[in-house]
C-alpha cells in the first residue's frame, strides 16, 4: 500500500528529483518539436536510443502541473513533430486527481512516481481496456485519504537502480497498447 504524498514542498521536492534523474541519465539532444492534440511545444529532449523526455511547467488552466512527456527513443525526429506516447504530469499544486500522475510513499518511506492509467482522456471503454491490458502485477493501492483508496500503475522508485528501464517499460506498454487500439485506417500512420 502506498500513500499519496500531498504536501506541495515533498511533491515538488519529488518532481526535481525525477526531472534531475532523467536529465542526468539520458543525453541532452537539443530543441525538439514535440505534438499532441491541440498544439505542439519546442523544448529541450533528453534522450537515449530507446527513450526520450521532455519537460514544461504548465501554470495556466485549471490543473496546474510539471508536464513530463515520454517518447520511444529510435522514432525521435529532429524536423517533424514529435509523438508523444505518455505524460506522467505531476501536480504543482500538491495532490490533483484530474492530473495522471501522482508521488506516493510507500512505509518504508521510500518515494515512488505512479499513474493513475489515463490513457487518451478520459473515454470509460478505453480507461477500462488499458487496465485490462497492463500487466496486473504493475497496479497497485494508493491511499488518497483516511477513506479513499485507489489503483495506480507504479511506474518506478526515485531511488530506484533500474530507473530508466522502469520508465521504459512503462511508455513501451503504453505504446503497444495505443498501437494496438489505433483505428485500422490509421495504423498505417506510424
Amino acid at each position: 500500500m502506498f500513500i499519496l504524498l500531498k504536501d506541495n514542498a515533498e511533491v515538488q521536492q519529488s518532481q526535481k528529483i525525477f526531472q534531475e534523474r532523467l536529465q542526468q541519465l539520458l543525453q541532452n539532444q537539443g530543441q525538439y518539436i514535440l505534438g499532441f492534440p491541440g498544439g505542439s511545444f519546442e523544448l529541450p529532449v533528453y534522450a537515449n536510443q530507446s527513450l526520450w523526455y521532455a519537460y514544461k511547467e504548465i501554470k495556466e488552466g485549471s490543473s496546474p502541473r510539471h508536464w513530463n512527456a515520454f517518447g520511444i527513443g529510435e522514432t525521435l525526429r529532429q524536423k517533424t513533430p514529435n509523438s508523444i506516447v505518455v505524460e506522467i504530469n505531476i501536480p504543482t499544486n500538491g495532490a490533483n486527481g484530474r492530473v495522471a500522475g501522482l508521488v506516493a510513499k510507500n512505509r518504508s518511506d521510500q518515494v515512488f512516481i505512479l499513474h493513475r492509467g489515463k490513457i487518451g482522456g478520459n473515454s470509460t471503454p478505453l480507461r477500462e481496456a488499458f487496465q485490462q491490458f497492463y500487466p496486473q502485477d504493475k497496479w497497485t493501492e494508493v491511499q488518497e485519504s483516511t477513506h479513499i483508496t485507489k489503483k495506480a500503475i507504479l511506474v518506478t522508485s526515485l531511488q530506484s537502480t533500474s530507473f530508466i528501464e522502469d520508465i521504459l517499460f512503462f511508455v513501451k506498454q503504453i505504446d503497444e497498447f495505443k498501437r494496438q487500439k489505433r483505428p485500422a485506417n490509421r495504423s498505417k500512420e506510424r
